[in-house]
């Protein structure tokens, strides 16, 4: 077992213990950016995901996605109806779920840390708002552009 791969497990766990919750199997990681309180990473295990549009707010017509092994579901913030409801798939092993956000700009930004993003700022914000539920907020511009994180908003109830 590889250094890196150890401490991944390693710190896996430590975020276990202090960011899930204790009816529901899923690791909320820390926000890898304090000051934007972004660049989480959100990790489901033996759970079903429901994905609730909230709203958006944004000059673009954004394509949200989730990107899994079990599930690849999209749909655009613009057209969305706040309450559209569309099942996440459901995740047996510990699985990181990836989320990202296509602007008709030609820009595709992707949650967790700003690294996995080409001007290496983290357009994703993770929050637990309910033992069950996550919101996922978004900033769509480059470079964190005016860095409200309301451009396309998404509940993730963990079931």
């Amino acid at each position: 077992m590889t250094v890196h791969r150890w401490l991944s497990l390693l710190f896996g766990a430590a975020a276990l213990l202090v960011h899930s919750s204790s009816v529901h199997a899923f690791i909320l990681g820390p926000a890898t950016d304090p000051i934007q309180d972004a660049g989480q990473t959100l990790t489901v295990e033996n759970e079903s995901v429901v994905l609730t549009f909230v709203g958006a707010s944004s000059a673009y017509d954004d394509e949200f996605r989730l990107t899994s092994p079990d599930a690849e579901r999209s749909f655009s913030c613009a057209d969305a109806v706040p309450g559209l409801t569309v099942p996440g798939g459901h995740y047996d092993a510990a699985t990181e779920l990836f989320f990202s956000l296509a602007t008709p700009v030609g820009d595709t930004w992707l949650s967790g840390p700003g690294e996995r993003n080409q001007d290496k700022f983290a357009h994703a914000r993770l929050t637990q708002v309910a033992p069950d539920t996550v919101l996922l907020e978004w900033e769509d511009l480059s470079g964190g552009g005016d860095a409200d994180f309301n451009d396309c908003i998404i509940s993730i109830a963990i079931k």
